[in-house]
């Protein structure tokens, strides 16, 4: 009886182990199934492609040697409160040309008039003693203690004199410089902090604007070449003629690029803040070899990922969708410069985007055709 228990339990183990093996020949294992799966559904996944939002990086630097640029006023100067206080009176506006020196706004000061007027009335009061000790001494009648104590007691009140104007004086913003103020901040009747900013003023007839142009225009481009602007809002308009005010002895070894001073008269014309197609000599320089590398811009729209090794972005090419490491420049007004990883023209996801998986296939639309 127990040896025919025994056989049963034999029997069955082999049974189970013969089995197992069947199916370990028949079934692919869990790894191999997945690694036949893509190549399987590619067809399918090319058809269900999805559609991701894309924007074109752009040429920082065209074939003729231009440059993009943002002007600037040359004189550009803030006006902050000097003390705290409530606005008492407003006397300029927006666009309001001004000399130097000209009252802007003042804040409530009748305490420090009043602080004027008695400093000033013991001021007087102490010059008179000393007046008086004076004569003293020259007839031998006051010690000569009493005569230093007159002059130091004249002396502390004409500076606790010259505190309270000056502190009456700070009440009243004026324009550091002449020009034409295009800020303002100031309300009346409101509370003020000291250092809050309340007033812009600048001089717009005199534009400037900082370039970072690749390390092989070093040498180049000097002080004193000519320069010619051109507004970007308007391609038709008479070019703005400028000058290099100075380039920089050193390339900035974290973006290798040369920042090079440009200076321009505005000739009247309303072009502060706006952005420029800036060409170098009369009628442009040639790009240095290896320049063209470098003058691709990744436009502000793109979205950027950063995580510990770096920066990334996700490019499109050939309908599919990678994510590429990329080494991004200096910050311009139209995006970044690229460095390395993209080159102009290429197509990166825009910010808002819904990202697809690394190497997914895609259907692109540029951002600028988006609708609502």
């Amino acid at each position: 009886m127990k040896k025919s228990a025994a056989l049963r339990i034999l029997m069955s183990a082999g049974l189970a182990a013969s089995l197992a093996a069947g199916c370990s020949r028949d079934t692919p294992a869990p790894a191999a199934r997945a690694s036949v799966a893509p190549g399987a559904t590619a067809g399918r996944d090319a058809a269900a492609a999805g559609e991701l939002i894309v924007v074109a990086v752009r040429s920082g630097a065209d074939v003729d040697g231009a440059f993009q640029g943002f002007l600037e006023p040359v004189i550009d100067a803030v006006v902050p409160a000097r003390a705290s206080g409530v606005i008492a009176a407003i006397f300029v506006k927006e666009g309001d040309r001004v000399a130097r020196g000209a009252a802007l706004a003042r804040l409530e000061d009748e305490e420090h008039r009043l602080e004027v007027e008695y400093t000033g009335a013991l001021a007087e009061q102490a010059a008179a003693e000393l007046q008086r000790a004076e004569k003293g001494a020259a007839g031998q009648f006051v010690s000569q203690q009493t005569l230093d104590a007159a002059r130091a007691k004249a002396r502390a009140t004409r500076a606790d004199l010259e505190l309270a104007r000056l502190a009456l004086s700070r009440r009243t913003l004026r324009a550091p410089v002449a020009g034409i103020v295009w800020q303002v901040r100031a309300l009346p009747h409101r509370l003020v902090a000291a250092d809050d900013i309340l007033f812009r003023v600048s001089d717009p007839s005199r534009l400037r604007s900082d370039v970072h142009l690749p390390a092989s225009w070093g040498g180049r481009v000097r002080a004193g070449d000519p320069v010619r602007l051109v507004p970007l809002a308007d391609a038709l308009a008479e070019p703005l003629a400028g000058r290099v005010r100075t380039v920089s002895p050193i390339v900035d070894p974290a973006t290798g690029r040369l920042r090079v001073e440009i200076e321009a008269d505005a000739g009247g014309r309303p072009l502060a803040g706006q952005t420029v197609r800036i060409t170098f000599g009369e009628g442009g320089a040639d790009p240095a070899p290896g320049d063209e590398a470098s003058a691709a811009v990744l436009p502000g729209e793109a979205l950027i990922e950063r995580d510990p090794a770096g920066l990334h972005v996700w490019r499109v090419k050939d309908g599919i969708a990678r994510r590429v490491a990329v080494e991004l420049g200096s910050r311009r007004p139209d995006g970044f410069e690229v460095r390395r990883g993209l080159a102009a023209g290429d197509l990166v996801a825009a910010r808002g985007a819904t990202l697809p998986a690394d190497g997914a296939p895609v259907r692109i639309r540029l951002a600028s055709s988006r609708t609502d």
